[in-house]
């Protein structure tokens, strides 16, 4: 990377660093108030409300939100937080990090339109870095807070008018990183967890402390950047690994009758450099692997108080550049993963790489989209492609072209740099987003019923 690409990179780093998003819970009616009380505190002013995962904002239903109880029950627990030195083991809100800054300052010391203070902050007289916690009440979803990443012991709380009211709000920013639900309802509970825009999603549960394993941790959207795996899964050390065939995929498993007709035109059309039978081998290991993984959710840890469920999420379209001598191989694995996914593939490759019967023959499949312009041309074609669906992950064999790279970085899209390969395993995993959904199974010493097998 020339010195100029990397400082564009770093200044879109450092916007990301200035723009971070909010993590939010919502709290239903339907919650169990004490519960939703304690684990909100928790979240908010653990580690002095410091850690990438806290909660800065609480999306509370207007039944709960107008409670006396729940407001006295929510103050109490907050203020009763021991505040002190690091040193003193009672101490559970300690010195900041840093110096607050200028939005910190003004979240602590100042109400915005319409706020109220249900427990007012107040810094220590024997340290400027020591900070009571606070919650602001009446918070706007539009106003200044409610948009600005503090980052410090100060929780704001909005009035919602229904679930649905709660995930418009939770879903509307760029990022992503963690978020929760407090609530006993079902259906509440299965339609957020599949509508939620987060990486981390948290059920009836504090939204911090990710577990290696139970809960692999990273986000989606802003809050996450490169091929996506989750620090502490399965996918994770694959990023740090360059991958080639050395012998063909052992797993395999048999398409359908249609797409098996769909398979024998692509290979008796495209005049594939390497036999349909490793072609085969290639298209039954994908199959496989998006059967058995990619479809499916997981849970490896298996604990009986709590679901920790890993999920794929498919993006919605994944972008190809081929730049090789035999493009037509990559180009036939990258359309067999969109056929067996339903995920939308643009491949970009080099002109004159195909005929016009080979173009034909793929785009009548009607998720895969064929061009043949040289590097520059897909760069200016990103800006649009933005407009109607953002492609989060780019894929490029060959020297990293400038121009592309430069596209990428304005938009903060990944891309992976090597060939497309026949284990469906390795390959499909850039496909999908990850995400884990953590649900509490058991209130008061009994176990609840798991209303959900997955997400």
């Amino acid at each position: 990377m020339t010195g100029k690409l990397f400082k564009e990179w770093r200044s879109d780093l450092h916007l990301i660093a200035e723009t971070s998003g909010k993590n939010t819970m919502v709290i239903t009616a339907s919650c169990d108030t004490e519960q939703a009380a304690n684990d909100l505190v928790q979240s908010a002013f653990g580690h002095s409300g410091q850690k990438c995962s806290a909660a800065s904002l609480a999306l509370v239903e207007e039944e709960i939100y107008e409670r006396e109880d729940f407001r006295r029950q929510l103050r109490d627990a907050a203020k009763s937080l021991h505040v002190g030195s690091a040193w003193d083991p009672r101490s559970v809100i300690t010195p900041l990090v840093d110096p607050p800054g200028e939005d910190l300052t003004r979240a602590l010391t100042t109400l915005e339109h319409g706020e109220q203070w249900l427990l007012e902050p107040s810094c220590s007289t024997d340290n400027p870095m020591l900070w009571s916690p606070g919650i602001k009440i009446g918070v706007s979803p539009d106003g200044w807070f409610a948009n600005t990443e503090c980052f410090g012991p100060v929780l704001g709380i909005i009035r919602v008018n229904g679930l649905e009211d709660a995930l418009s709000i939770q879903n509307s920013g760029k990022f992503g990183l963690t978020g929760g639900i407090q609530s006993l309802n079902p259906k509440e509970i299965s339609r957020w967890s599949e509508e939620v825009r987060v990486g981390n999603a948290y059920i009836n549960r504090s939204i911090t402390g990710a577990i290696v394993r139970r809960q692999p941790f990273g986000g989606w959207g802003h809050s996450s950047f490169g091929p996506g795996a989750k620090a502490g899964g399965p996918d994770y050390v694959m990023n740090f690994a360059s991958w080639k065939i050395m012998s063909p995929p052992i797993q395999q498993s048999k398409p359908a009758h249609q797409l098996d007709d769909q398979i024998d035109e692509l290979i008796s059309n495209l005049n594939l450099a390497i036999s349909a039978d490793e072609m085969r081998n290639a298209v039954g290991h994908y199959l496989w692997a998006y059967e058995n993984i990619f479809s499916q959710s997981h849970d490896p840890s298996n604990l009986v108080p709590e679901v920790n469920l890993l999920t794929y999420q498919p993006h919605k379209i994944i972008c190809y550049r081929i730049e090789a001598v035999e493009p037509l191989t990559q180009i036939f694995l990258s359309a067999i993963g969109s056929l067996i996914t339903g995920i939308d593939v643009d491949v970009s490759i080099p002109n004159n790489s195909l005929t016009e019967d080979q173009v034909n023959c793929l785009i009548q499949h009607k998720t895969i989209r064929v061009f043949q312009e040289p590097t520059e041309a897909l760069a200016s074609r990103i800006d649009s492609m933005m407009d109607s669906c953002r492609p989060l992950i780019i894929r490029y064999e060959g020297q990293t072209d400038p121009s592309l790279h430069q596209a990428a970085n304005r938009y903060h899209l990944c891309v992976i740099n090597g060939k497309v390969i026949e284990n469906g395993r390795l390959e499909l995993r850039h496909w999908f987003r990850e995400k884990c959904v953590s649900e509490t199974t058991h209130r008061y010493g009994n176990l609840l019923p798991r209303f959900r097998a997955s997400v």
